[in-house]
């Protein structure tokens, strides 16, 4: 296969987002250390952000962590990270509380218990909430990332991120596992 048809084939696939996502966060994708599950999700993060469209312009894109340590440290590459020419800032939380102040809300593991309230404190905001909990998409989280045969896939509920006055871009939506 010629070089330029390989380059074309690989970008079609969803297996190549987890390849850009180590490359942004300048981690090597594959070789003998390759990027850990943290890694890879916070660089899903990344092109989460980068493919999301708040109503309004401008700022900077508080991404706000919500109950998980176990991303802190992948996710703390991020801080300072220009996405479409926005500084990434983030925030660490240990209740969900003070949530308006971002513009992204990571609802980790540790965050379980509280995903009512935390979606009923965002009802209606333009916050892009993000987990990675088996069902949370269908439970009302916008972006619900999911490990499937030792790979990080993701989830989209279309109708939250409508609900909240958000849109994603149509190539994330191929890229999702599954729309809702």
């Amino acid at each position: 296969m010629p070089a330029r048809a390989a380059w074309r084939h690989l970008l079609r696939g969803w297996h190549c987002l987890p390849a850009l996502a180590a490359l942004w966060l300048g981690l090597p994708a594959v070789g003998a250390h390759a990027a850990s599950e943290a890694e890879v999700k916070a660089g899903y993060l990344a092109n989460f952000l980068a493919f999301t469209e708040w109503p309004e312009g401008g700022g900077p894109l508080r991404l706000c962590l919500l109950g998980d340590a176990s991303l802190a440290s992948a996710v703390d590459r991020l801080d300072g990270r220009l996405v479409n020419g926005r500084a990434i800032q983030l925030l660490r939380l240990s209740e969900p509380v003070g949530l308006d102040r971002c513009k992204v809300v990571f609802i980790g593991q540790g965050a379980r218990a509280s995903l009512g309230n935390v979606l009923d404190a965002l009802g209606g905001l333009p916050i892009l909430t993000v987990a990675d909990s088996d069902g949370f998409a269908r439970r009302g989280v916008m972006i619900n990332m999911v490990l499937t045969a030792d790979r990080v896939a993701f989830e989209v509920n279309r109708a939250a991120l409508a609900h909240n006055g958000l849109a994603v871009s149509a190539r994330l939506l191929q890229l999702a596992r599954e729309v809702y």
